[in-house]
């Protein structure tokens, strides 16, 4: 029935009218009616439970009926349990709140012990609302029951369970009734749940291990206030370490350690809070690299090398390694012993390492500054520094060394080196150095003057990457004329048959003639190409004119004529020039000449160059009277 006026709710109470007041939990005009209906509902007690429990059912009167219940309070609790069983899904979710609401305000065991087995079924139900339901009265039974350690640890395995449900909710319900626990048997798994993907439940486990304050949660705790995405999560996290309090101090200086800044830096900033104190120890200085006080690390002297010497292996930025570097140069001796340890591992190569060394003094330093200079791997930038350094150390050894370096493959090497002898004073003498330092330089006309002592440097310098070294030392080499360059020039030939190196090589050879000129000259004249080809035949010409064994002259000749086949004239006809020398020679025997003869009319034929009218290019004849 409806109400045309507001319903006399004491009326109905003293007739113990239980079906109006039921009606008058539907009241929409006064809220007040409604609340008194819970009142009086509470009031008359078990006559109304069950058709309380079965208002579940009506959306509008649902909110009553629950309110009313809990008002009954433990009498209806019987009967909610058993309405657990209900097909009704909006009859289970209404009992389990009730139950949740009635065990809150009652804290009876009893009633609680009575609960166990049907919420407990209740986890398993299909609907993530039930669970949710479930999870909310079982986080109180267990409160209540707390002091049952048997049944405590039944419940808790099972809202352990829960935190791995599908339902993000679920989760978040069963994390906070774990957390209120504080029970240090739940500790891994609220360590697990700082990594759930929902942010209440990240932020209970927070709150549970500040609860628990157990020292195995400060790590997991520093990586959620460093990484976690969520700030709310990240305060929890800072509260939940300080919330551990002195426990929390062993573990955290242990991370000032940490191979990640954040984790360092954070570190630092919780012992702030904790009100901890460094010492001039090991800790202290890691305590001091973490604040990014370098030179107040430094002060600590001996004890702080390791920690400095760590950074210097990890990325900086050139401000941090600057600073690292002062430090490290301020502590000295030590720093220097340390460091000179771990530089074989060639991990510990960086432009900071380099300033240590370059200000140490020490002139065990060098040759590892050497090796950074020769390192291939590195820039101009690096191999500048490390000779900056050897700079700063000068002396004898440093000079030695350098030196070395002019011998360095890498053309960029050897001119940083010797730039940085030019800063030391060096001098270059008449002797293989001062040939190496030349060539560093470019100045290939300085090695000529040196002479003798500088072929060794000049054949090296024949292999070098870039050509045109190699072909400034090939003119160095002819204008010396030392006969010891003859096999490397030939030999270096044939790996540039495409460039102007042959044609460089067979001018030297020219130069510095003699029979051992004819082998490589020959192997030029093979693979020469069109601008090296009448430099290698003019030469062979000129070389075969000092044979006198006629074996070798008859080679001559042969590759000679062989190149009067060749399409262009600038490759015939020194070619034919030099035959019509050697045939006038009186060196050639008859067989000699007369395979000159064989060839007289190609060599008398005029030499005609024209274009056709299809762009084709003609080149015949050579015009050289025998």
């Amino acid at each position: 029935m409806g109400f045309f006026r507001p319903p006399d709710i004491e009326k109905m109470k003293a007739r113990r009218d239980i079906e109006g007041l039921i009606e008058a939990l539907g009241y929409r005009k006064e809220e007040r009616v409604r609340k008194a209906a819970v009142q009086a509902l509470g009031e008359v007690g078990g006559g109304s439970i069950p058709l309380l429990i079965h208002l579940f059912r009506d959306f509008e009167r649902a909110a009553g009926a629950e309110a009313a219940l809990v008002q009954i309070g433990a009498p209806a609790a019987p009967a909610l349990l058993l309405a657990l069983d209900e097909p009704d899904k909006a009859v289970r979710t209404g009992s389990l709140s009730a139950l949740a609401q009635i065990i809150y305000a009652r804290e009876d065991a009893e009633l609680c012990r009575q609960a166990v087995a049907p919420l407990t079924a209740c986890l398993d139900d299909s609907s993530p609302t039930i669970r949710l339901k479930a999870v909310h009265a079982l986080n109180e039974v267990t409160r209540v029951l707390a002091a049952d350690r048997g049944l405590k640890a039944k419940l808790t395995a099972r809202l352990v369970e829960r935190l791995y449900d599908t339902d993000e909710q679920v989760r978040q319900q069963a994390s906070f009734g774990l957390a209120q626990l504080a029970d240090v048997g739940v500790l891994n798994p609220l360590i697990a749940s700082l990594k759930d993907p929902q942010e209440g439940v990240r932020s209970n486990a927070a709150w549970g291990l500040g609860r628990i304050g157990d020292e195995e949660a400060v790590l997991p705790l520093l990586a959620a206030i460093s990484r976690d995405p969520n700030e709310g999560v990240r305060q929890q996290a800072r509260a939940a370490l300080l919330a551990i309090g002195a426990a929390a101090a062993r573990p955290l200086a242990a991370m000032l350690r940490h191979n990640r800044v954040e984790i360092r830096s954070t570190a630092a900033e919780m012992l702030d809070a904790l009100g901890w104190q460094p010492v001039d120890d090991e800790t202290g200085a890691a305590y001091w690299i973490a604040k990014g006080q370098y030179a107040r690390c430094a002060e600590i002297g001996a004890l702080a090398v390791e920690a400095l010497l760590t950074l210097l292996r990890g990325p900086l930025d050139d401000a941090a390694a600057q600073a690292v570097a002062e430090g490290l140069i301020k502590i000295g001796a030590p720093a220097v012993e340390a460091l000179l340890a771990r530089l074989p591992s060639g991990q510990w190569k960086s432009l900071a390492v380099i300033e240590v060394l370059g200000r140490a003094g020490d002139e065990r330093v060098v040759m590892p500054l050497i090796e950074m200079l020769e390192d291939k791997q590195q820039g101009e930038v690096y191999h500048r520094a490390a000779a900056e350094a050897l700079v700063k150390i000068g002396g004898r050894h440093a000079v030695q060394a350098l030196i070395l370096a002019l011998h360095d493959q890498d053309e960029l090497s050897r001119r940083i080196a010797a730039d940085a002898l030019d800063r030391l004073g060096w001098q270059p003498d008449k002797s293989e150095a001062g040939a190496w330092y030349w060539i560093a330089k470019g100045e290939f006309e300085r090695c000529v003057k040196i002479g003798a002592a500088a072929v060794g440097p000049l054949i090296s310098t024949l292999y070098d990457r870039n050509t045109f070294n190699a072909e400034a030392a090939a003119m160095a080499l002819g204008e010396l004329g030392d006969r010891r360059a003859v096999e490397a020039l030939g030999e270096v030939a044939g790996f540039y048959p495409a460039g102007l190196f042959p044609s460089t090589a067979a001018r030297a050879l020219r130069q510095i003639g003699g029979k051992e000129a004819l082998a490589p000259l020959l192997k030029i004249v093979q693979i020469a190409n069109l601008r090296a080809g009448g430099e290698a035949a003019q030469a062979l010409g000129e070389v075969a004119l000092q044979l006198t064994a006629p074996e070798a002259l008859a080679q001559a000749v042969s590759a000679l004529v062989a190149c009067l086949a060749e399409s262009e004239i600038g490759q015939r006809r020194p070619a034919a020039l030099a035959l019509r020398r050697l045939y006038y020679s009186g060196r050639l025997d008859t067989q000699a000449k007369q395979k000159i003869l064989a060839v007289g009319d190609m060599l008398d034929a005029p030499h005609y160059d024209y274009g056709s009218e299809g762009g084709t290019h003609d080149d015949i004849g050579i015009g050289v009277e025998l």
